[in-house]
């Protein structure tokens, strides 16, 4: 995952890019996961909760100090950064997982 500066430091947009050595990378922050068996259901969920954390670290801003519209657009950053990464990753196991926990947030 790798951030770029949209003209203000609070308004990131996240991109993912998979390296050859199974790793996302997001801006400093390497997601490694050649360490994972992505066949397995632990791997899989690991993997999520490794791009997840990332993507919160990308997209960071401090939400004591910024207006509503900019924790709104930290929050799409973290979507988008997830999302991204999940494609870039394609694998459709982790597609699965991705849509399934897209589907509890939005129902709790």
């Amino acid at each position: 995952i790798k951030s770029r500066g949209l003209g203000d430091v609070y308004k990131r947009q996240a991109l993912a890019d998979e390296a050859v050595t199974n790793q996302v990378s997001t801006g400093n922050i390497a997601v490694s996961y050649a360490d994972l068996n992505l066949a397995s259901t632990s791997g899989l969920d690991l993997l999520y909760r490794r791009v997840k954390l990332a993507a919160h670290k990308v997209c960071v801003v401090d939400r004591m100090r910024v207006p509503l519209d900019i924790e709104r657009k930290n929050r799409a950053c973290v979507a988008g950064a997830i999302d991204s990464a999940i494609g870039e990753i394609d694998n459709p196991r982790l597609t699965a997982l991705h849509q399934a926990r897209l589907l509890e947030t939005t129902q709790s």
